[in-house]
């Protein structure tokens, strides 16, 4: 069995890669509120899925990076 902190990173990256959170909590056999908790403790240990979702969006690419945000 998967520890909280093993389940935190879980959900995060499924986050990341799309998925809402209804459907992590489909996959992680748990509550919607729960992840709603993770992401919620997770921000507060700095992790912003949101942020991390749309940070998977940018390029590596310095000159494309600011290409992007001046749109």
């Amino acid at each position: 069995m998967a520890s909280k902190a093993q389940k935190i990173e879980i959900a995060r990256s499924l986050y990341i890669v799309g998925k809402n959170v209804e459907e992590i909590a489909a996959i992680l056999e748990t509550s919607v509120r729960t992840i709603q908790n993770y992401r919620s403790e997770d921000g507060a240990n700095g992790y912003d899925w949101d942020v991390l979702r749309a940070e998977k969006h940018i390029v590596a690419d310095p000159n494309r990076r600011e290409l992007i945000w001046l749109h």
